[in-house]
């Protein structure tokens, strides 16, 4: 009887210490939280990187045994599609976006402000990429609408002013559409570069 109190006591007297020395090992690392000043916390705060909102497009080669792209498609509700196309998909893209910028810039079927003129531009073979363009005056609107196994989204790429620039008339942004192209060629170029059958 008297081995089982003993053997009782030390299990109550181990346990003890166990939970004397976790509180001060939780008391040593416990943070500093509260005590930083608000105008401290307000300027790191304001200074923190925003994150990005409203429609973009981006584009990234990945070397493999297949060399593929990496897309993802964001619009202005912060809704994104991921993506990952081949290099043919690709060059299907680069070609219905430079087709449609060239469309974009001309006169043909050009509606009116109460009556724009949508044009598609798509590969009978590929339905993952659809390019449309709205006419309505002296100006083009871009949309691209990517399909991929995690989704479809279309995205607001922008408008241009078509025709000559008046003096004194502001410069108008880039638009979105223009970036996208730049963006496809440059992954094309440094898709080149990546080592193959990895």
């Amino acid at each position: 009887m008297s081995i089982i109190k003993k053997s009782f006591a030390t299990v109550i007297t181990f346990t003890f210490f166990v939970c004397l020395s976790a509180t001060a090992s939780a008391q040593k690392s416990k943070p500093n939280t509260g005590e930083m000043p608000m105008n401290q916390q307000y300027e790191l705060s304001r200074k923190a990187a925003k994150l990005p909102s409203g429609p973009d497009f981006y584009i990234e080669p990945v070397a493999g045994p297949i060399l593929q792209f990496s897309i993802l498609l964001t619009d202005n509700n912060n809704r994104s599609v991921p993506g990952t196309f081949i290099r043919p998909q690709i060059e299907i893209l680069e070609d219905l976006l430079l087709a449609s910028k060239a469309f974009a810039l001309n006169e043909e079927e050009v509606g009116t402000a109460s009556q724009p003129k949508i044009t598609r531009f798509m590969d009978k073979h590929e339905k993952a990429f659809i390019i449309d363009v709205q006419k309505a005056g002296d100006k083009s609107h871009f949309f691209l609408t990517v399909e991929s196994l995690f989704g479809r989204l279309t995205i607001d790429a922008g408008v241009i002013k078509r025709g000559v620039k008046k003096p004194g008339e502001a410069e108008e942004p880039e638009p979105l559409f223009y970036k996208i192209i730049t963006r496809v060629q440059e992954a094309r170029n440094a898709a080149l570069t990546l080592p193959q059958g990895q």
